[in-house]
């Protein structure tokens, strides 16, 4: 590679890691920013129970940005250094790319039982209520022991995600021939239920909003006022919050999830040396969790008060 290719991988590299600093430093705000929200209001959300696993999915979002800033940044920024080589082989190092794999698999699990809790609360009520702050507790333990056995098992079949220097590779594809046969099976069963698992989520959302619709059409007062004590003809449309957040929160995923399962055809087609855009779009996907987040948190309050009034009119 003559110098003018160097320098330009030098250019290429300081503006995509800025980038993806900008991008962490945006998510990290926000991350703060509803935690401060959970707490300031605290004798609101300690009556719904709901609130946990939001703030547990912030927890996760936050193990993943300390490896987007520990391992992600450092390389893309010192790329083959000597400190980066050293690094490599710590201990810290393995530590912290096992971070990106539970904080990702707490969060997937995080929101599949945060979507499945608003379906049941406008499709069942009373099933909702039941038992709920006790559920959620005990769903959220078993999420989180679930993803430290995950994440032992992803070390014992040899389930590598390593960080290539020179391709900047997220998962070591280039090594996937290396590991035993089911190993690689287990690898793209995981890659598929990362493509079905957002279509899943969507059409509980999909139902939440025909369910509200309908409500919302046979029951007129099925309405809250806002937060800031508005009349009713300001109340907040909940059909329309549940359909765009769940058209955001799904699209964001599955997008990523298309990028992540093509990783491996990227490789295929461009060479390794290629494979840095790729990675730099999954790692910046990766750090905007928190945007798509903050829109579960801020509407959080006006849902549950939607469940309240779901559950007096039937």
């Amino acid at each position: 590679m003559d110098i003018s290719n160097k320098l330009t991988n030098l250019s290429e590299r300081i503006i995509c890691g800025s980038l993806i600093g900008i991008i962490l430093l945006i998510s990290c705000f926000l991350n703060i920013l509803m935690i401060r929200t959970i707490f300031k209001v605290k004798n609101v959300f300690t009556k719904m129970p709901v609130w946990m696993i939001l703030f547990n999915m912030i927890i996760a979002d936050l193990m993943k940005n300390l490896v987007q800033i520990t391992v992600i940044i450092p390389q893309t920024f010192l790329i083959n250094s000597k400190v980066i080589r050293d690094y490599r082989e710590s201990l810290p190092f393995a530590i912290l790319c096992e971070f990106d794999t539970l904080g990702y698999f707490a969060w997937t699990m995080l929101i599949i039982s945060l979507t499945i809790n608003r379906f049941l609360t406008f499709y069942s009520p009373n099933l909702a209520k039941k038992h709920c702050f006790k559920t959620i507790i005990v769903t959220i333990v078993l999420i989180w022991i679930s993803g430290f056995l995950f994440v032992a098992l992803k070390a014992l079949f040899q389930i590598i995600g390593d960080y290539d220097i020179n391709g900047y590779q997220i998962v070591g594809y280039d090594e996937i021939n290396t590991i035993s046969p089911t190993s690689i099976e287990l690898f793209h069963a995981i890659q598929i239920s990362n493509l079905i698992i957002p279509l899943f989520l969507f059409v509980l959302y999909l139902l939440s909003y025909l369910k509200v619709r309908k409500l919302v059409t046979v029951s007129p007062q099925f309405s809250a006022p806002t937060s800031s004590g508005g009349s009713p003809g300001n109340s907040v449309n909940f059909e329309r919050i549940i359909f765009f957040q769940g058209l955001m929160i799904c699209s964001a995923y599955e997008f990523e999830s298309i990028v992540f399962y093509l990783g491996n055809y990227f490789v295929a087609e461009l060479g390794l040396e290629q494979t840095f855009y790729p990675t730099i779009l999954i790692n910046c996907l990766n750090s905007a969790k928190a945007v798509k987040l903050e829109i579960e948190t801020t509407s959080t309050v006006n849902l549950l008060a939607a469940a309240i009034l779901t559950s007096q009119i039937l």
